[in-house]
């Protein structure tokens, strides 16, 4: 059967817009040419799509079950032309939350600015967890639930150290009111961090009354905080990696708990063993393996 794609494209467009005149100017076309393509595939259908309510386009039943497969059907094709084009620039897109592109992504890239015959790399970073959508990445680093339809690997769970300037720490053991810094993001998932945190304690350390709290919306924000003295914050342990190392920050006491978030690697079956996508996702496990998060 041979489908006239000027018709469906014209349909589809009216179906979203709910007017002719608004699909037309989408298509870049006269209304009188959508209308001739409506009535072409209503022909070559049998039954009505559309029907009138004074000067109102409405669907008819069977005109919104056609509607829905027809932009299942569109969403598929853009699929395919979004993997066929970045399988061609051979550019791996990786998509990850701000937290994990700081901690991880960007010693990823240069790693393979590195390599002798490397790929390139597109990091995209979200705020959150990226939306799962080849129009968006080809390889998604999320704690969000894996959708039908996607491979996907564990690769660790988030753990939170409390950490500060060491003149923010000496404050601490003098005064204990050095402010909280709370991921407020985090804390709609359940109970306050820092009271869990503080559980992991002596009853005698660390008190929480009468703290003054500096909320931020990320991680990355409270580790910035952090740094500048403001605060002692709980962040991933990846993140306060670098500043513990260089000697800039301190973890406050040797409890850890988690964050309550688990990363997961993810990318369509049909990517998971090209290259260069399977090289970049065996890059990222290796790099979230233990044994290279507690080097």
């Amino acid at each position: 059967m041979r489908f006239n794609l000027r018709a469906l494209q014209a349909f589809e467009a009216v179906s979203r817009h709910l007017s002719v005149l608004k699909a037309a100017e989408e298509l870049g076309i006269t209304s009188s040419a959508v209308s001739h393509q409506l009535r072409i595939l209503t022909e070559d259908l049998g039954y009505n799509l559309i029907e009138r309510e004074g000067r109102n386009i409405v669907l008819t039943e069977r005109g919104l079950q056609f509607a829905r497969h027809l932009q299942d059907a569109f969403r598929h094709v853009q699929l395919a032309m979004v993997e066929g084009r970045s399988v061609q620039n051979d550019c791996v897109r990786i998509a990850a939350c701000s937290s994990f592109c700081q901690g991880f992504l960007i010693d990823l890239v240069a790693d393979t600015i590195a390599q002798e015959g490397g790929y390139e790399i597109d990091m995209r970073m979200y705020a959150n967890d990226p939306q799962l959508a080849s129009v968006v990445a080809d390889i998604f680093v999320t704690s969000d639930d894996i959708p039908h339809g996607y491979w996907a690997t564990d690769l660790f769970t988030e753990q939170l150290v409390a950490v500060c300037t060491p003149a923010c720490r000496n404050e601490e053991l003098k005064t204990r009111s050095v402010p909280f810094i709370k991921n407020e993001a985090l804390e709609l998932t359940g109970e306050c961090r820092w009271l869990l945190y503080k559980q992991e304690l002596p009853e005698t350390e660390l008190p929480v009354e009468n703290r003054l709290i500096l909320r931020t919306s990320h991680f990355i924000l409270a580790l910035e905080m952090a740094n500048r003295g403001l605060g002692m914050a709980l962040i991933p342990d990846f993140l306060a990696r670098a500043g513990l190392q260089s000697g800039e920050l301190v973890q406050l006491y040797p409890a850890v708990i988690p964050s309550g978030r688990k990363y997961k690697i993810c990318c369509r079956p049909s990517l998971r063993t090209k290259p260069p996508y399977s090289q970049a996702i065996r890059q990222i496990i290796l790099a979230t393996s233990p044994e290279a998060r507690s080097a």
